[in-house]
């Protein structure tokens, strides 16, 4: 799949959530008192997390006192360090009630400190929202079950749709 193709199904996906989670009921939505997205994705000025951020940005303009926060959770070369990512999950559960992920993968016992850092932001009421993924690149699609966040009881994931709105090919699915 090409980066192209990538991004224009994170950005279908980003509409649908927004759709969901701001556009129908924003005050319901933002009932906490701090009134931020958490983003948890690539470092501050990457090509994806300036997508993403512009257009949770650009769907939330009518709330002005609410904003995006960034919590990066690669390193600047890319790699996801287990180590940054469990203290970008506390940092951004601290910050936000609501946290989007953009970030799933196919679920190993590497990855539990991260499902239990999750489970227990859930517990303790955030609002956790990801894009549902797909499996590691050329392999077919999964049951959610397989991946990390198909482990999280009570996350939001949304699938991602390919351009005649099927659920694309290789996507966890479940």
């Amino acid at each position: 799949m090409s980066n192209a193709t990538s991004g224009r199904r994170q950005l279908r996906y980003l509409s649908i959530l927004i759709g969901v989670c701001f556009l129908t009921s924003p005050i319901k939505v933002f009932a906490f008192s701090e009134k931020c997205i958490a983003l948890l994705d690539a470092p501050v000025g990457n090509s994806h997390q300036k997508k993403v951020f512009q257009i949770l940005k650009s769907n939330i303009k009518k709330c002005t006192s609410c904003e995006v926060k960034n919590f990066p959770i690669y390193e600047k070369n890319g790699d996801l360090k287990k180590s940054k990512f469990l203290s970008q999950i506390e940092s951004a559960s601290k910050a936000c009630r609501l946290l989007h992920l953009s970030w799933n993968t196919e679920f190993t016992v590497e990855y539990q400190e991260v499902v239990n850092a999750l489970q227990s932001a859930i517990q303790q009421g955030h609002l956790i929202v990801a894009a549902a993924g797909a499996p590691s690149e050329g392999k077919i699609a999964a049951p959610i079950q397989q991946s990390v966040l198909g482990q999280v009881k009570d996350i939001i994931l949304v699938g991602e749709l390919d351009s005649k709105n099927k659920l694309v090919i290789n996507s966890f699915f479940g």
